[in-house]
């Protein structure tokens, strides 16, 4: 059989090249129906990032696209019920020393780990103040690591290759 590299195999080429120059968010989408009264929620979230290299100024270009839907958990199945959504894009630039042996590939993998890793802590406090301003209990979202990221990877490469459009549940709950 033929090594595939993982992920972290791929991304690990560009790690050590790499500086952080900008993490921005870029856009945003927030709608909520649920109260304060609603009980407690459940909250789901899915995220995926997207690189390109711009080869003339030597950077990486992540785009963090992160996603938390929440729902009451006292009528999780309700058509039309409580309803939570806010989606999120953030732009992360890296400057790299040099783009000599790195393939598409290799930067892909470092904005799918690399990038969602570094977004994760401004990602979660967004989350935790807009919930807060929306009048609901602030929503804290989990700690992530690198055996977290690839796990998801892994549930959502699964996913895809059975058709099935939902990666499975990374959820948390709120009060």
């Amino acid at each position: 059989p033929q090594y595939c590299p993982s992920l972290m195999d791929l991304s690990v080429a560009i790690t050590p090249l790499v500086r952080i120059e900008e993490v921005r968010l870029a856009n945003t989408t927030v709608s909520s129906e649920l109260t304060n009264a609603s009980g407690p929620f459940t909250a789901s979230f899915s995220f995926d990032a997207t690189t390109s290299i711009d080869h003339d100024h030597r950077k990486l270009i992540v785009r963090a696209s992160l996603l938390v839907s929440g729902k009451s958990a006292s009528s999780p199945d309700a058509v039309g019920g409580d309803r939570l959504h806010i989606e999120t894009e953030y732009v992360l630039v890296y400057a790299i020393e040099s783009l000599e042996g790195i393939a598409g590939e290799n930067a892909e993998a470092f904005g799918r780990l690399n990038g969602i890793h570094n977004v994760w802590p401004y990602w979660r406090e967004y989350i935790q103040s807009t919930t807060a301003r929306l009048g609901l209990p602030p929503l804290t979202m989990p700690p992530i690591t690198g055996g977290s990221l690839l796990e998801y990877y892994t549930r959502k490469q699964t996913a895809e290759h059975e058709g099935v459009s939902e990666v499975g549940s990374s959820s948390v709950s709120f009060r």
